[in-house]
């Protein structure tokens, strides 16, 4: 039986940031991974926090942080570990030399596919919207048979956000890449990333746009975590470049995704892929090993911590058969929902107000320890990470990959 000093379950964003810091500090880590996370539906950006109580932006996201109740996981592990978390991605981005942009102390602003303006902390150069608001002329870029990317709606929201006074263009670009069907994000991306593709692009945009505008683009620089393509065209074209959010695939978090890998691989991280978990052996509060499920075989993996990073309802990693029992399926870890059918969901689902259902989770002390229904910790060599934590509303609070890196840090931390 392989022994670890500590296994990860999961290999979405806060596994693979769990497994970062983990290794950093020397520990054998082993990652044990069934399928590659949600990265292909991940923008990519670390939203810290953009409204904490409702649909008010906070001035700043530490300033979010502080407003936040008692119960959420940024409050239990403090505004320190906060910062130090951010320090620790941040730096890893440079080592990869893919770095971020961003501080727990400014909202950066991105440009989403609609065009409208959307706060985050954290963000990759390509995607730096503030340079919208500089610049006098933006030039809105799209590609015939690229799937649900509208440059007429981009730029009419555009105009509500930032002003009428503006210059917009709008260019569309043919991509000559014979797929037989629509395009997606991703299909433009491996073909900006071919030479043959990138000069057929540019050859349509050279004489169109204007020196030191601004090109807006949806997500194709690449697909690789460099930036490589970005500086190519800001210098062959004189002006700035930048990419929006995007409906998935993403290319932004399948860059972010090869980043942390070769991050994990560079540190000697063992990675067991393909492998379901499906129990654990417990004694005395304390996690033995985890039982393991592929197409051959079951196998056991030793560890002295483990790290349950699973992806909620989102991922598996709580399941709910008949309403309100809900179940943690690897560790039996209580999961407490006490309300009542209409407690379980606002009346409307896009709503001014946090979705009962997306705080449902597992509740922790402040080293992320699952606890049992009555406060005590249930097993002390378990830890509880992203979406599988109680107390947050990711989506509605613009915090989803933030609590996912602080938690993962934490918890790698504690042991």
């Amino acid at each position: 039986m392989i022994k670890s000093d500590v296994i990860v379950i999961g290999a979405g964003f806060a596994g693979l940031m769990a497994a970062a810091v983990s290794a950093k500090r020397g520990k054998k880590v082993t990652l044990i991974t069934y399928g590659s996370g949600t990265f292909p539906l991940n923008s990519g950006l670390i939203d810290i926090m953009a409204m904490p109580i409702n649909e008010t932006i906070c001035a700043t996201p530490i300033d979010g942080i502080e407003a936040l109740p008692e119960a959420h996981p940024y409050k239990k592990i403090g505004t320190d570990i906060v910062a130090n978390a951010v320090g620790f991605f941040k730096e890893l981005c440079e080592q990869e030399n893919y770095p971020y942009s961003g501080s727990i102390d400014k909202h950066q602003w991105v440009v989403t596919a609609l065009g409208t303006m959307k706060p985050t902390c954290l963000v990759p150069k390509t995607m730096l919207g503030d340079i919208c608001l500089k610049q006098e002329e933006l030039i809105l870029i799209g590609f015939n048979r690229l799937k649900d990317h509208y440059i007429n709606i981009m730029e009419e929201n555009l105009q509500q956000s930032l002003g009428k006074n503006k210059i917009y263009t709008s260019i569309m670009v043919d991509a000559d890449i014979d797929a037989g069907r629509d395009l997606s994000a991703l299909d433009i991306a491996r073909w900006l990333n071919t030479e043959q593709g990138y000069e057929c692009c540019l050859k349509q945009l050279r004489g169109v746009v204007k020196a030191n505008s601004v090109v807006i683009l949806p997500q194709v620089l690449g697909i690789k975590p460099d930036y490589a393509i970005w500086d190519k065209m800001k210098k062959d074209l004189q002006c700035e470049i930048l990419e929006t959010t995007g409906l998935p695939p993403a290319a932004n978090g399948l860059r972010l995704r090869s980043m942390l890998l070769s991050y994990l691989k560079k540190h000697n991280v063992t990675m067991v892929e393909n492998a379901k978990v499906i129990g654990s052996t417990v004694e005395n509060q304390k996690c033995l090993a985890i039982t393991t499920q592929n197409a051959a075989r079951e196998r056991k993996y030793q560890a002295d911590h483990f790290i349950l990073a699973t992806g909620g309802f989102y991922g598996g990693g709580l399941q709910m058969e008949t309403f309100p029992i809900i179940k943690e399926p690897i560790f039996n870890i209580p999961v407490q929902f006490t309300g009542q059918d209409e407690a379980w969901a606002n009346e409307k689902l896009f709503s001014s107000q946090k979705q009962p259902f997306a705080e449902v989770g597992v509740l922790t002390d402040d080293k992320l320890h699952p606890l049992d229904g009555a406060g005590n910790c249930f097993l002390n060599n378990v830890f509880v990470v992203g979406r599988n934590l109680s107390g947050y509303d990711f989506c509605f609070e613009q915090s989803g990959n933030g609590v996912a890196l602080v938690s993962a840090y934490q918890a790698a931390m504690s042991f």
